[in-house]
């Protein structure tokens, strides 16, 4: 996996995530950002539609289940960290 591109599904768009997070997978060039997660499905569409990405969801299950991820950026709280990570496959975690 050293030089393959890396298929990322964010979680979270508050805070840091569109100015930090999803702007730097924007520019990497072995960074593919797939997929867009936030409880606020509205807001989720407005990072999605400023970066060009075509998997929207509020339903961050969705993401830790697809085929296509190969990481998940989870920027959300603290304390929603660990339910989403638990909910991830142990690959997307450390790497396929």
């Amino acid at each position: 996996m050293a030089d393959s591109e890396i298929r990322v599904g964010v979680v979270g768009t508050g805070g840091w995530t569109n100015a930090g997070h999803l702007a730097v997978y924007g520019t990497h060039p072995r960074a593919k950002l797939m997929a867009i997660c936030d409880i606020d499905k509205d807001r989720a569409r407005g990072a999605a539609r400023m970066f060009d990405v075509e998997i929207v969801t509020d339903d961050y299950s969705e993401l830790v289940n697809r085929d296509d991820i190969d990481a998940i950026d989870i920027v959300t709280p603290n304390a929603l960290h660990s339910p989403i990570a638990l909910a991830a496959p142990t690959p997307l975690l450390f790497g396929k």
